[in-house]
């Protein structure tokens, strides 16, 4: 006996039916740019612009909160045919197929104690660009606080929201699951550390040739930087408050150990 569509199969079943398949670019793959905040991924974007241009479709949100579904990314896919390139910081899952088209995801892993300064200094310098869902995040009285301030407050609010530091595994994985956001990651196209950041794209150029997406030849910059805030953060393994932050760094620590030695064994069969 056949299946009855429900209404939302209907609805998808329409947009790609076969007559559409070459306007909507059907089985082209899909570069999906899983941006996790404070992984050097402004720099890359700005290399994904200028080797893909229009074809490269950002989809950030003011709100941190805010996540894509399947059905709103088939529903941007519909709305822009052309796409080659996504990225967001908002991804909510990872699918293996979007409508007829194969997502090819990567991201890029950053060591933790590295990315939490420099978050703390990337709000301190932007804090008046902030959208006010992303101000909402932070202290209220976050612009006179000190690093050592900040971090204090930071232990406290995890702990009362039942949270741990461990950013990058909870991103990926929705959860505070090591295993889990190793396995997810396990059936990324291509996952970087951003210390190696030059190997990597050399390494990503090479993955992407067979599926007809060309990245142009040329190191990415680094964009989005915050040089001018390095003393504040600089030296702080002396102070307590920090220290016992960090402490709670394991899952994130493991996860950007298990990255950089994926990322050199692939690297190795590339000849990188």
């Amino acid at each position: 006996m056949r299946r009855i569509l429900t209404m939302v199969e209907r609805r998808f079943r329409r947009l790609f039916v076969p007559e559409q398949m070459d306007q909507l670019h059907a089985y082209a793959p899909l570069l999906i740019h899983v941006h996790i905040p404070k992984n050097a991924g402004t720099s890359f974007n700005t290399l994904l612009d200028e080797s893909f241009g229009d074809a490269h479709l950002k989809m950030y949100t003011k709100n941190p909160r805010q996540k894509h579904t399947y059905h709103t990314m088939l529903e941007t896919l519909h709305r822009y045919p052309h796409v080659k390139v996504i990225s967001s910081h908002s991804f909510n899952s990872y699918p293996h197929k979007l409508g007829p088209r194969l997502p090819l995801y990567l991201c890029f892993i950053r060591d933790p104690i590295d990315r939490h300064l420099s978050y703390y200094r990337y709000c301190k310098k932007n804090y008046h660009e902030l959208s006010a869902e992303h101000c909402a995040l932070l202290p209220v009285d976050f612009e006179e606080m000190s690093v050592v301030d900040f971090f204090t407050w930071q232990f406290e609010s995890d702990r009362r929201k039942g949270i741990t530091a461990n950013r990058q595994v909870q991103y990926v994985a929705r959860v505070n699951n090591l295993d889990l956001a190793i396995d997810i990651l396990s059936n990324f196209f291509f996952v970087g550390v951003t210390d190696q950041m030059s190997r990597g794209i050399a390494l990503l150029r090479e993955k992407l040739r067979p599926y007809g997406l060309h990245l142009i030849d040329r190191d990415i910059g680094k964009e989005n930087v915050t040089n001018e805030l390095y003393h504040e953060t600089k030296q702080l393994g002396s102070e307590p408050a920090v220290e016992a932050y960090f402490k709670n760094l394991d899952s994130d620590m493991a996860l950007y150990r298990w990255a950089g030695e994926a990322f050199e064994r692939e690297a190795g069969q590339y000849g990188i």
